[in-house]
């Protein structure tokens, strides 16, 4: 799981992120990876965290968010793995009724402005969760799932 946001949703993004550690969720987040980015081509880091490395991609909308260049650049390749998976991989949290620019307008994004930084975390915890225990059905034999296949 990666985090992307502006600088000014810090606080609230600093919040999501340590009630995932708290919950055992391998997140990105750049203030747990300073010394990891230390020295290195941050553009170069970054395409791989956004692009290829996380399993999701949690994108916290705001006007700012659109704007800054480095948000800009995340998003890019967020969106390319979301096209190249054709799944799921954005998680999109608006912090003021923003959208994702280049986002399908039928995605479903949570509201950072009616749910708290612990709420949006538990969120993703209870889907990851729930993804695992689809990923086990699917995987058992079509007569362990019943006649109609369903898991």
């Amino acid at each position: 799981m990666c985090l992307s946001f502006a600088s000014e949703q810090r606080g609230y993004v600093d919040q999501v992120a340590r009630a995932m550690a708290d919950s055992q969720v391998r997140v990105f987040y750049d203030k747990f990876a300073v010394e990891d980015m230390w020295g290195r081509d941050l553009s170069i880091y970054f395409e791989g965290i956004y692009h290829s490395l996380s399993s999701y991609c949690m994108i916290f909308a705001s006007r700012e968010y659109v704007t800054k260049s480095w948000p800009s650049f995340e998003r890019a390749h967020a969106i390319a793995r979301q096209i190249e998976d054709r799944g799921d991989y954005i998680l999109p949290v608006t912090m003021d009724g923003t959208k994702v620019p280049g986002l399908a307008t039928t995605v479903r994004y949570e509201d950072g402005r009616e749910k708290s930084p612990r709420e949006i975390a538990k969120a993703f915890v209870r889907r990851l969760h729930q993804g695992k225990r689809l990923d086990e059905a699917a995987r058992r034999p079509a007569a362990a799932r019943g006649a109609a296949g369903r898991p």
